[in-house]
């Protein structure tokens, strides 16, 4: 019996001892880790508008049954039961709104306008009816086509184009019926794709509208009238008219800009090429304007084909930077200025840079803050910083133009700090200083080292936790940057309460010895120094039932011992 039991206990000890082979070996346990130290110009623009004056009528005869045209035009109108009286300015025709009107039939082609044309019409006026009524308007036989500035009985201003088959309206978003005197002004762009009207008044943009506009010729229009309609004896305006104008460019005044090129650096005293080109839209001949932002100019010169090249020499006799601006005329008006094409002359200095960083920290802290500037001549760039505590950084560099720079700094007193720098090329042309950013340093201290806990041992593609602590003396909350020795980086995390635990897990896929590093910051990023833990991993040994019956086939005899003994057991 007692050999029997010392069989049964043999056998037992042989399967553990077998099986103890296949089971994988537990890590080591967890130790109590001492950090260690570690050191790880502007152009003229005067307009050229008085010389396209259609006509204007100035309402100042103040008696007598003409109305006169002062253009030179002389398109001169009979007034019908329109009574004079006081104006804007001088005298004005006032309109009873029944039948008063001024008759303008004997100028009405010339008044009138093709749809390629742009227009400019302005007045003054004063309503408070409630009815509506047309202030101006010049139409064709069966009032198509038809062109009307009206006071609509809502008080918005209109102004419309029309034809039987199309046409364009655009009415002010206010209303102007209110008794008060008014200046209108409308504009009529006849772009040949996208005709525009736009009103404005008093000054204030009231409407805009771009619609397309079938063909409309002056030669179409045979009447024109002043307070009503003009073909037939109906909408009429009631209340005063003064200071009427039309100014008229016959085929349009949409000028393109001109375009510039030329060098965009060069050395004083040294004569410059540049070429102008625009292209105007009714391939009129083309003047051209140049202000070269030294006080000097090229007045008017030309006329020059549609889209010819035209260039022009100019030296500069003092080191800046300059802003080329021109303009292009045709026959009826000119372009607005060019954007400023610059060129900069002898060797400049960087522009003043700009600083940005944190404007709040402690004591003891070390901080970061950029400095950025850029040098017209393309040089590289130094930087400097004054940290106003007695301190700076020196000059740092050469950084290529337009490429920040980073510098560190820590202030060890509290106080309010205005830091301030400058920029300076590779030939010490230095900028003027940068604007002030005001640092505010309160007292506060470091956190401490972080604790490291967790398994110091293990198995390659096993995932271990691992608990990081640190105690920020002035109980602010922490943020904790872990290196794991592989490559692998945990960057600040989410800030915890001070003294609590963090607890992070992690993988090594390669067997080996790995430091684990960490340190802490507070919320003012004052840092601690590095704490340190070294971890081994293993690969994991285990022997698969695969390889468990190679084994039995190779050895026949282990076989048939273990056949025998569960032979026994049973």
């Amino acid at each position: 019996m007692q050999n029997k039991s010392l069989r049964k206990s043999l056998i037992i000890v042989i399967i553990l001892l077998f099986l103890g082979i296949s089971i994988k070996p537990s890590i080591g346990g967890y130790n109590e880790y001492m950090p260690t130290h570690s050191i790880k110009k502007i152009l003229n623009t005067s307009s050229l508008n008085e010389d396209y004056v259609d006509v204007y009528w100035k309402f100042d005869e103040c008696s007598g049954d003409t109305l006169e045209d002062s253009s030179g035009h002389n398109y001169h109108g009979t007034i019908y039961e329109s009574t004079w009286t006081n104006g804007k300015s001088g005298c004005a025709l006032d309109f009873d709104g029944l039948d008063d009107n001024v008759d303008l039939n004997a100028h009405a082609v010339k008044l009138a306008f093709n749809k390629t044309d742009d227009l400019i019409f302005s007045l003054w006026f004063r309503s408070d009816s409630t009815n509506g009524g047309l202030m101006y308007c010049v139409a064709g036989p069966q009032s198509v086509p038809e062109a009307r500035l009206e006071l609509c009985p809502n008080g918005s201003l209109m102004f419309k184009v029309w034809t039987s088959v199309c046409g364009i309206a655009c009415y002010s978003s206010e209303n102007f019926n209110d008794g008060s005197w008014h200046f209108a002004e409308i504009f009529f762009n006849g772009i040949t794709a996208k005709p525009t009207i736009e009103i404005y008044i008093d000054g204030d943009f009231e409407g805009k509208i771009i619609h397309w506009l079938c063909e409309v010729a002056n030669t179409d229009f045979n009447k024109a009238k002043i307070g009503r309609r003009a073909q037939a004896e109906t909408n009429y305006f009631k209340g005063r008219i003064d200071e009427f104008k039309i100014i008229k460019y016959p085929g349009g005044n949409d000028q393109d800009i001109p375009e510039i090129s030329g060098p965009t650096s060069g050395s004083p005293g040294i004569e410059y090429d540049f070429t102008f080109v625009a292209e105007d839209p009714e391939n009129d001949e083309i003047w051209y304007f140049i202000d070269w932002d030294d006080t000097t100019f090229e007045d008017w010169f030309g006329p020059y084909p549609s889209g010819t090249e035209v260039t022009v020499s100019h030296s500069w006799y003092e080191t800046g930077t300059y802003g080329i601006r021109a303009k292009s005329m045709d026959y009826w008006d000119d372009s607005p200025p060019s954007a400023q094409y610059m060129v900069s002359i002898g060797n400049l200095p960087p522009d003043a840079p700009i600083i940005n960083g944190p404007s709040t920290g402690g004591v003891g802290a070390k901080y970061g803050y950029s400095i950025n500037s850029n040098d017209i001549d393309g040089d590289d760039i130094y930087y400097y910083i004054d940290w106003d505590d007695g301190t700076n950084s020196g000059w740092k560099g050469p950084y290529p133009t337009g490429q920040p720079a980073k510098i560190n700094h820590t202030w060890t007193s509290p106080g309010t700090y205005y830091i301030k720098g400058m920029a300076k090329d590779i030939y010490d042309e230095e900028s003027s200083w940068s604007e002030t950013i005001v640092v505010t340093i309160v007292e506060n201290n470091l956190p401490t080292n972080p604790t490291i806990d967790g398994p110091s041992s293990g198995n390659v593609g096993n995932s271990y936790p691992y608990n990081f602590r640190s105690t920020d003396p002035d109980g602010d909350d922490i943020s904790y940057y872990i290196k794991w020795g592989d490559g692998n980086i945990t960057s600040w995390t989410t800030y915890q309460s001070s003294g609590t635990e963090y607890t992070i897990d992690h993988k090594w896929n390669e067997q080996g010895t790995y430091i684990i590093e960490a340190k802490a910051k507070d919320i003012y990023g004052a840092e601690s120094e590095w704490s340190q833990m070294s971890v081994k991993m293993s690969r994991t040994r285990e022997i698969s039932s695969f390889l468990l019956l190679r084994f039995l086939e190779k050895y026949q005899i282990v076989e048939k011992i273990f056949y025998q003994m569960f032979l026994f057991l049973r």
